[in-house]
């Protein structure tokens, strides 16, 4: 599986927001707790986030490119990686995907 790592929110659509919105709430970093001004701050997963979700990938699957981007690119180590729940996120966007899926047809 190829992870993409260079999306820059620009003429955005409103999917693409909705996955922003999630990964902003998620925040694995943890730089929104006062709701700043870093809300791109995970725009360049955005993209690749919305790809794994199109291509109906498995809740491994897209857990498993939440594990690759919070070590490679966060540099997350095991432990720090783990306390953030990856696998509920997963989960979160699973579900975001089914429902908006649900009310476009």
């Amino acid at each position: 599986m190829h992870f993409y790592h260079n999306f820059q929110l620009q003429n955005s659509n409103s999917d693409l927001q909705e996955i922003r919105k999630l990964w902003n709430k998620w925040d694995p970093i943890g730089v929104l707790p006062d709701k700043n001004d870093c809300l791109d701050e995970y725009d360049s997963y955005l993209e690749a986030t919305l790809l794994l979700l199109n291509e109906d990938a498995s809740i491994n699957e897209i857990e498993d490119y939440l594990l690759f981007v919070t070590q490679n690119f966060m540099g997350f180590d095991n432990d720090r990686t783990k306390r953030c729940k990856p696998f509920e996120f997963a989960l979160e966007l699973q579900a975001w995907f089914a429902d908006r899926k649900l009310k476009k047809n």
